[in-house]
C-alpha cells in the first residue's frame, strides 16, 4: 500500500507542476539569470518531498488504525514529524516557498488517506 501512496503522490504532485508553474524562490533573487535555463526552476508548486512524506504518514497511520498495531500513536507522531521536517528543511535550503510545503502537505495527506482507503490491507 506504501508503495501505492508514494506512486500516485508522485503522479498527482507532477501533474500539479505542470498545470501550475510556479517559480522556486530562487527566481526572485539575484541569482534567477544563471539559473533561468533549469525547467525545474519553475516548479516549485507543491513541494513533492513533502508531499511523498505526508502521504506515507498518513496512509501508515489509516493502516494502523485499521489493524490496531502496537506503537501506532508513537510511529505516527515520529512520521509526522519526520514530514513536517522534511517541508520545513525544503524551505530552509531555499528550494520552495511556505505555501508550496503547505500544499504538498495537504495534497499528500489527501493521497495517503485516499490509498489506504481504496487499497485497504489486512483485517
Amino acid at each position: 500500500m506504501m508503495v501505492n501512496a508514494v506512486a500516485f503522490t508522485s503522479l498527482t504532485t507532477e501533474w500539479t507542476k505542470a498545470l501550475v508553474h510556479r517559480s522556486r524562490p530562487v527566481m526572485y533573487t539575484s541569482r534567477a539569470a544563471g539559473v533561468m535555463g533549469d525547467r525545474d526552476n519553475r516548479r516549485s508548486f507543491p513541494s513533492a518531498h513533502t508531499a511523498t512524506a505526508f502521504a506515507v504518514a498518513t496512509s501508515y497511520a489509516v493502516m494502523a488504525h485499521r489493524q490496531h498495531l502496537p506503537h501506532a500513536t508513537r510511529n505516527e507522531i515520529l512520521l509526522f514529524t519526520g514530514a513536517a521536517g522534511v517541508g520545513a528543511l525544503r524551505v530552509a535550503a531555499g528550494r520552495h516557498f511556505v505555501t508550496d510545503v503547505l500544499g504538498g502537505a495537504v495534497l499528500g495527506a489527501a493521497v495517503g488517506w485516499v490509498t489506504a482507503k481504496v487499497f485497504p490491507t489486512g483485517p
